[in-house]
């Protein structure tokens, strides 16, 4: 009976040590920050389709989709800039950005990032809202090594939840 219990324990063990082995080295992307690839096919299709819908004369550009909890991005260039399309988490249109240098920021968005929590995190990428009726920022920021994702309204407000849509009437 001794010898069954040794080996029991054993192989338990090895199971245990095996186990933990697997489970530091296969994280899955669910277990991994925001953002990250979109991996719903469904959701990245009809994406892609109103994507496609407000950029007719672009539709050839490949598109990288991300999850961001609460909504959702795609990342393209047109003409040597970056841009980001953005989405609420029902897959609602919210606004693009386009990616800016920091040093040519407007003078309001470099008065609240200097007043705000945010102050002593370089900003890492600076984006602008690129639809004409809206205004906007979105900042990547370091925080001690780890980026975070902030947007700044016209207001001088920061957020680290992404836009809502504005209800439609």
């Amino acid at each position: 009976m001794k010898k069954i219990t040794k080996y029991f324990c054993c192989f338990m063990l090895a199971a245990l040590l095996a186990n933990v082995t697997f489970a530091q080295t296969s994280g899955s992307q669910k277990d991994q920050p925001h953002p990250r690839i979109l991996e719903d096919k469904s959701v990245s299709e009809r994406l892609q389709k109103d994507w496609k819908k407000r950029n007719s004369t672009i539709q050839t550009q490949p598109v990288q989709w991300f999850e961001l909890g609460e909504g959702f991005f795609g990342t393209y260039e047109n003409n040597d800039s970056k841009f980001q399309a953005l989405y609420d988490q029902d897959g609602n249109y919210i606004q693009t950005y386009k990616k800016s240098d920091w040093n040519n920021a407007t003078a309001s968005a470099k008065a609240a990032y200097d007043i705000s929590m945010y102050k002593n995190q370089p900003v890492l990428s600076y984006w602008e809202v690129y639809d004409a009726d809206k205004r906007g920022y979105y900042l990547e920021l370091n925080d001690h090594g780890k980026i975070s994702h902030v947007w700044l309204n016209d207001a001088g407000e920061f957020s680290t939840t992404v836009p809502k849509t504005k209800p439609k009437s």
